[in-house]
């Protein structure tokens, strides 16, 4: 997989104003400035009308070939482009002036790229080629660098949040967690984990910050947080033909889910097939069988209703917000729903007392699913930072289950 990154020179002073709108501005600018509230999303649609240009140009140019390095070239679309019986994996994507070109093939990306300067000449737009990248195979995009195995932190950050020491204002620790919060999806359960931090941070806003607020679990958490962005976790990319589990637990201190997706290895590919043929789960039953790669992490800690939840509604409201935030991912698709509480299996059948679930439920007819219950033992990856193992558990469980059966019978 090779990457092409680019920069647009100069970002709106590219875009030209007409004399009669200048006076609209505030000092007669010639070309579009910084401050106008339309101005990004004006530059923004014009670069997405770049993108679709120079994307015609080369499913265009695609047809034309006849073959590739000995192999024959096939399209059938816009997205479906095989040299020989390989599928090509080539795009792009636009943020602001910042481009990214991905392709599996060298001489295809050059040719992308070619279609690329076409256009931006045809409109008079330039590059700034000291920002500029060329055939590389891990490029940074945005502050996250983006590789053949999929995302993770960006590492000139990692000098950057290595060299942060223990911050002496309110000011400043706040400044670090927005910082850190940028990454919060390479982070399982982060916002649980960040509580602490954002406590003292409100308690000492905009006020000077004593060593001694500064406890050891603090300390702790502070090198803990470091450590866990500088460690280059990978997350994969979202693959729209495989089938997605989003993962998730609740507790009274907050809740957490995992979308995941299967692994690229043989035994994921056998088990994914045996899933969409049988509805049978394989993944994850042992340490060397098919396994469920994380595609992003979410936390939050819970209101001060939530924590009064019994284990079926918390498990409700985790999921519902769960799939809420994930919506995109599985609109018009069939997703699996991996929880610890089996109760969840009669979700959408709820015919109960309870309002607010019924509620739910209704929301969650617009979404095609199936529920999986995992024992507790095989869910510690979302729910070992939220959920205290004790006595009290099997008792919230055992009174869920009698409510849900209660409730049922009515």
């Amino acid at each position: 997989m090779c990457f092409i990154s680019l920069d647009a020179r100069q970002g709106y002073h590219q875009v030209g104003v007409r004399e009669s709108d200048s006076e609209k501005l505030a000092f007669f600018f010639n070309v579009m400035p910084f401050g106008p509230t339309n101005a990004p999303a004006f530059y923004t649609t014009m670069m997405k009308n770049f993108q679709d240009e120079w994307d015609i140009l080369f499913i265009i140019k695609i047809k034309l070939l006849k073959n590739l390095g000995g192999e024959t070239v096939n399209v059938t679309d816009a997205n479906e482009i095989f040299v020989g019986k390989s599928k090509i994996v080539s795009g792009s994507r636009t943020i602001i002036n910042n481009i990214i070109l991905f392709c599996s093939y060298k001489e295809l990306i050059l040719l992308y790229f070619e279609f690329v300067c076409i256009v931006f000449q045809k409109y008079r737009v330039s590059f700034r080629m000291d920002k500029c990248e060329f055939l590389m195979e891990r490029v940074e995009y945005v502050g996250i660098d983006i590789m053949k195995q999929g995302n993770t932190p960006a590492q000139s950050k990692f000098d950057m949040i290595n060299d942060w020491k223990l911050l002496k204002s309110g000011q400043s620790l706040f400044s670090f967690i927005g910082m850190i919060n940028f990454y919060h999806r390479y982070a399982p359960y982060f916002e649980i984990k960040l509580k602490p931090l954002r406590k003292l941070c409100k308690r000492f806003y905009r006020k000077e910050l004593p060593q001694m607020g500064w406890t050891p679990e603090l300390i702790t958490l502070f090198e803990e947080l470091k450590v866990g962005i500088t460690s280059s976790p990978v997350l994969a990319r979202f693959d729209p033909e495989k089938p997605t589990f989003p993962k998730t637990d609740w507790s009274a201190e907050g809740m957490g889910w995992i979308l995941m997706q299967p692994a690229d290895d043989d035994e994921s590919t056998k088990a994914m097939q045996i899933l969409k043929r049988t509805g049978e789960y394989q993944f994850d039953l042992s340490t060397n069988g098919a396994r469920l790669k994380p595609i992003f992490f979410g936390s939050r800690s819970c209101n001060d209703m939530e924590k009064k939840y019994h284990s079926f509604t918390g498990e409700g409201a985790c999921g519902r917000w769960a799939i809420g935030q994930n919506r995109k991912y599985f609109w018009g698709c069939h997703f699996y729903w991996l929880c610890d509480c089996s109760a969840m299996k009669e979700l959408l059948e709820y015919n109960g007392s309870i309002a607010m679930i019924s509620h739910w439920a209704q929301e969650l007819l617009g979404c095609h699913f199936t529920v999986i219950h995992r024992p507790a033992k095989m869910m510690q990856d979302v729910d070992a930072l939220t959920r205290r193992y004790g006595p009290h558990i099997a008792k919230h469980m055992m009174i869920a289950a009698l409510l849900f059966a209660r409730d049922k019978k009515q």
